[in-house]
């Protein structure tokens, strides 16, 4: 069955872009990113900006959103069976084209792990040669990446902060 992700956080003032690569099951039923509590992608965020990754959905996406960091996912829709992106099929991308025009302060993209980036350069290459933007692949926060203890990861992350 095709599922379809979730809509974009963003807003006016944002100019960084966090791309995953489809919401886990946990996080579609949830309408909400980053929802399995494994991941530890909200640990991160509060690591990088005070971004409470206990509080409620809503404090933490409003903080990031003051921040400047958006996000949003490579894929709109895919069929997939569990939440591991080995098995995702039929996928259709998001139109980060428009979506880059449109939120024009947008900078810096930054993928979670090698698989969004791995995506947009199978289905988006042009994406990639876009010079307004910098497009950096930051350690995958998902519970899966075992290899790269939490301190290492949060500080790969830490580019996220403003200079």
């Amino acid at each position: 069955m095709i599922v379809t992700g979730l809509a974009p956080l963003v807003d006016d003032a944002s100019d960084r872009l966090i791309l995953g690569t489809f919401p886990s099951e946990m996080s579609l039923g949830k309408k909400q990113y980053y929802a399995n509590p494994r991941n530890q992608f909200w640990k991160i965020m509060d690591k990088m900006f005070g971004a409470d990754y206990s509080a409620e959905y809503e404090i933490k996406t409003s903080e990031l959103l003051r921040q400047g960091v958006a996000l949003w996912d490579v894929l709109q829709s895919c069929e997939r069976i569990g939440s591991s992106d080995k098995n995702i099929r039929h996928a259709q991308s998001n139109d980060l084209y428009s979506f880059l025009e449109n939120h024009p302060r947008i900078v810096q993209v930054f993928f979670n792990g090698i698989c969004p980036r791995e995506l947009v350069h199978k289905l988006l290459l042009d994406l990639l040669r876009n010079e307004k933007s910098g497009f950096l692949v930051l350690p995958s926060s998902s519970s899966n990446n075992s290899h790269m203890q939490f301190d290492e990861k949060a500080r790969h992350w830490s580019v996220l902060k403003k200079k």
